[in-house]
């Protein structure tokens, strides 16, 4: 690359210019008076030690990061006006952890294109074509590498990345850190774009591993260089056969001219800098991304987004929330509790059975759905913040879609334990079983919201507290007795007991029976009563509200949490 290329007459061909770039993050001044271009066709990798600025570089001439110094071009345009043209792939691949290759495509596709299914699907066809990911497309990017589906590797997902990108047929592809660790196959599609600045850590390790002859080509100086520092680098170390250098060698250096060699002499040429320092100024410049009106930041329509996003969060959610582990564990837990629970019958003795009985499906269940918005959201984040950083779709659509999308998965399970155990446990009533359904869809529900809004933050230490406090502790400390009332357990578990116990069946007294009614005469027989009120068992484990009450307040954490959960996202991406 020229120094002097700005102002000859053959610049005007170039298509991406930037010119005198200055960046300042934090009070650092980390990159100072960069200039290049890259003309079509033509493929510009950027070189250079660890922490020198180069993921900052890029992220710069994409238009992703500001503020900067400086003059970026696209065919005469500020980048900022031509983001749509320009794709950018980051270091860090980053994808929905349960969907499959082709899905990854497929919804992304949906979400980035305006247009009607079959081009959809004629676009994602094309890309995996020429990316050559045909064989993967069924692959998952599981994190669990003891799964029994193929996982996709390091290389494929960087494949993965780019065919992405490659969606909207950008006219510039930027790519950080871009090829090293990946096949050769990966150059194939580079030669098809327009434009394309990579980045890589190794430069001889790159050129040699990713180009193959068609686009190596030993008569140029440059490349001459590069395969020579190869060998010596061999000679000293240990190389993996995969390399083949012997292909990059096989032509003389003075064999030929080529015309490429001639359009390339400008561009070996080191760039020129200014020796006078420059004083960055930090200052909030206008956004020229857009003239048109804020609808026209998103490629798709709501809608369209909101739909996206539900099958999607739906496909994602179904391969985690019904792993078929996850499953038998459920199953087996089924059986154990028909087997502990079997047909008690409705006496004073089984009571704390029952009691039990509705302790542990509240806890189950309820841990359940917490845990997995604890432990699954946190890898989720990082997909929606990068997305949403370039405005995929909008918060809103995101955090409407997941909601309704995982309401469904998340209470099935649930749904089909209680259908059994209500049954097998000798419980209430058929509009008792109804009710207790409602329940327990409110109580997981809350619970999973709970997970999704403050799990990843305060951590397992403050969930286990709400156990005490939910309902297993009936008579705690005068100065603590507020404390059932934070957690959600005690809303769930006493609701189940009204339900049980409320204008229900007598209970039969026992043999020595601690219910002080079960001691009088009954004046009608001359003898003791041998049953009781169910309803004294509401006075006894202090559940004094009505239904309504407790069933709102489960559905109350619900809403609160999820719109606390979508403020605290939109703050996420604006602290970003």
């Amino acid at each position: 690359m020229a120094a002097d290329c700005y102002s000859s007459p053959g610049c005007s061909e170039s298509e991406f210019i930037f010119r005198n770039i200055n960046l300042s993050l934090n009070d650092n001044h980390i990159i100072r008076n960069v200039s290049g271009m890259v003309q079509k066709r033509e493929i510009l990798g950027i070189f250079g030690p660890k922490g020198s600025g180069k993921s900052a570089l890029v992220s710069t001439l994409a238009g992703h990061l500001k503020p900067y110094i400086g003059e970026i071009l696209l065919n005469g345009e500020p980048v900022n006006a031509c983001r749509n043209r320009i794709a950018f792939v980051q270091s860090r691949d980053l994808f929905l952890p349960t969907l499959t290759v082709y899905e990854t495509l497929y919804f992304t596709a949906k979400l980035r294109l305006s247009s009607n299914e079959v081009n959809i699907k004629n676009r994602v066809k094309q890309v995996i074509d020429l990316l050559h990911l045909q064989m993967y497309l069924d692959f998952i990017r599981y994190d669990n590498v003891h799964t029994v589906v193929q996982v996709v590797t390091t290389a494929v997902k960087k494949k993965l990345s780019i065919a992405c990108e490659m969606l909207i047929d950008p006219k510039v592809i930027v790519i950080d850190t871009a090829f090293y660790g990946t096949s050769a196959q990966c150059d194939g599609f580079l030669q098809q774009l327009d434009t394309a600045p990579p980045i890589g850590h190794h430069p001889m390790d790159y050129m040699l591993e990713l180009l193959n002859e068609d686009c190596l080509d030993d008569t140029i100086p440059v490349q001459e260089k590069i395969v020579e520092a190869a060998y010596k680098r061999r000679n000293t170390h240990d190389w993996p056969d995969y390399f083949h250098l012997t292909k990059y060698h096989a032509k003389s250096p003075k064999s030929s001219k080529s015309s490429l060699s001639k359009d390339n002499n400008n561009h070996t040429k080191p760039v020129k800098y200014d020796a006078e320092e420059i004083k960055v100024l930090i200052e909030k410049t206008k956004d020229t991304t857009l003239s048109s009106p804020s609808s026209s930041l998103y490629s798709s329509s709501y809608w369209n987004q909101f739909w996206t996003l539900f099958c999607r969060n739906f496909t994602n959610a179904r391969r985690r929330i019904l792993f078929p582990i996850s499953v038998i564990q459920n199953v087996y837990i089924l059986v154990v509790c028909i087997l502990v629970w079997w047909q008690p019958e409705r006496t004073e003795e089984t009571v704390k059975d029952r009691l039990g009985l509705f302790f542990f499906t509240v806890v189950q269940w309820a841990f359940f759905s917490l845990l997995d918005g604890i432990l699954t959201f946190p890898k989720e984040i990082k997909v929606v913040n990068k997305e949403r950083k370039y405005n995929h779709y909008r918060l809103s659509a995101f955090c409407l879609s997941k909601t309704l999308s995982e309401i469904p998965l998340t209470v099935i399970q649930p749904f089909v334990y209680l259908s059994v155990i209500y049954w097998v446990a000798n419980l209430n009533n058929l509009q008792a079983f109804f009710a207790s359904l409602g329940v327990l869809m409110a109580d997981v529900l809350a619970a999973q919201s709970i997970g999704v809004f403050i799990g990843a933050a305060l951590r397992p230490p403050w969930t286990v507290t709400m156990v005490p406090l939910g309902g297993a502790f009936n008579t705690p400390p005068s100065w603590f007795s507020w404390g059932r009332f934070a957690s959600f357990f005690y809303y769930g578990l006493n609701a189940f007991i009204y339900l049980e116990f409320k204008d229900a069946k007598p209970i039969k007294c026992g043999a020595k029976s601690m219910v002080p009614v079960c001691n009088m005469i009954n004046p009608a027989t001359n003898s003791t009563y041998t049953e009781f009120d169910s309803d004294i068992i509401l006075l006894v484990t202090k559940v004094e509200w009505p239904l309504s009450y407790y069933l709102g307040v489960l559905l109350g954490i619900f809403v609160i949490t999820k719109i606390l959960w979508y403020i605290a996202m939109r703050k996420r991406k604006s602290d970003e």
